[in-house]
């Protein structure tokens, strides 16, 4: 059975295309092109990029994807370690649950966004019914008052004529 990677590059030839113009058409760059061809899959990214990358490039050749993904994952089985021993050797920590930095400074911002309404709202309401501001007393304008007179006061005389 020919393996995935030399059955793409057979078809690649058979219609005399480069590996640049695949990777223009495809857009998957020309190192993991390389890579699939030669079944190095091992510089190539994780599997499900993989399987993505062999489908795009047999329905740019014309081939049935399926059939490849299907070859490639032939090749896998006989290649790959069994999934107890991948587990087993990986330790208990890296298997939790941790969240991210970014939800953790998510929460944190929130915290204290809350705290921060929480002391601004009590003080605007509480600067609101305590410092009114003062009104000035309603005064008579003097200049339109008729000053008061009083017995007390003389009245103006007419000087003496000398």
């Amino acid at each position: 059975m020919e393996s995935p990677g030399k059955c793409l590059k057979k078809e690649r030839e058979s219609r005399n295309l480069n590996l640049e113009e695949v990777s223009q058409s495809t857009r998957i760059k020309e190192p993991i092109l390389r890579a699939i061809e030669e079944d190095r899959y091992d510089r190539c990214p994780p599997s499900f990029y993989v399987k993505g990358f062999l489908t795009n490039y047999a329905r740019y050749l014309g081939i049935d994807p399926k059939d490849i993904i299907l070859k490639y994952q032939e090749l896998n089985k006989a290649s790959a370690p069994p999934m107890k021993t991948v587990l087993s050797e990986q330790p208990r920590e890296s298997l939790r649950f941790r969240p991210r930095i970014q939800t953790r400074v998510r929460a944190r911002v929130l915290l204290l966004s809350v705290l921060l309404i929480s002391l601004v709202i009590p003080l605007y309401i509480y600067h609101g019914y305590v410092y009114q501001p003062l009104k000035a007393p309603d005064l008579p304008v003097l200049s339109r008052q008729k000053l008061p007179t009083s017995a007390a006061t003389p009245e103006k005389e007419n000087p003496p004529v000398i």
